[in-house]
């Protein structure tokens, strides 16, 4: 986990709970040292709160599945420098989705009118069969779509893979990137043994 992480949520809490119109002041303040400790202690909490400041939906598919996801997901966010999370989390037409299988598309899925209204709306699919790879190729996964998101590329366009791969390693995410090329060769490898 990065040293920016903590501090940027603790400062995000207090401002929340201090902005509040409702309860006393020592309320608040206790509320305040509450959330604090569980930030400084719990990794899980730490991922939530994280996740918390993206615009997303887990909420498809076996439960135990999504929270494996959920915790690689944020410990990926945990783990990218805090100039690319606050510029993920500040874009307005980015909104990720936990899909019920390899290959589903976000046109299968309802979107409010509000995100369906959003110009330059970029949806990042995350497949749901995430059993069948590694925790480190579905961090590999992750990172790498953030990283497509952070340079502006459009999704899936293939002449980029190799920058977002390289923005993932410069972000410290070798042994991911390396993880996820390994599952894909594998796959392509299986896939030619069938034919």
């Amino acid at each position: 986990m990065r040293d920016w992480v903590r501090p940027h949520l603790i400062q995000r809490i207090m401002d929340e709970i201090k902005s509040d119109p409702n309860g006393s002041e020592e309320t608040k303040e206790e509320m305040i040292k509450l959330r604090s400790k569980e930030i400084e202690h719990e990794e899980l909490e730490v991922y939530s709160e994280l996740m918390g400041e993206l615009q997303y939906d887990f909420g498809r598919g076996i439960a135990g599945e999504k929270i494996y996801f959920e915790d690689n997901f944020g410990e990926v966010l945990s783990n990218i420098p805090e100039e690319a999370f606050k510029k993920l989390s500040q874009m307005k037409n980015l909104f990720f989705l936990f899909t019920p299988h390899e290959g589903a598309t976000w046109r299968t899925i309802p979107l409010n009118d509000d995100l369906k209204a959003t110009e330059g709306l970029k949806i990042v699919n995350f497949p749901f069969a995430t059993v069948f790879k590694s925790p480190k190729a579905i961090r590999g996964t992750v990172v790498h779509e953030l990283a497509h998101i952070f340079a502006e590329h459009d999704l899936w366009k293939e002449e980029n893979e190799n920058e977002a791969d390289e923005i993932a390693r410069s972000w410290g995410f070798e042994e991911e990137i390396k993880a996820l090329n390994d599952y894909w060769a594998e796959l392509e490898a299986k896939s030619k043994t069938e034919d």
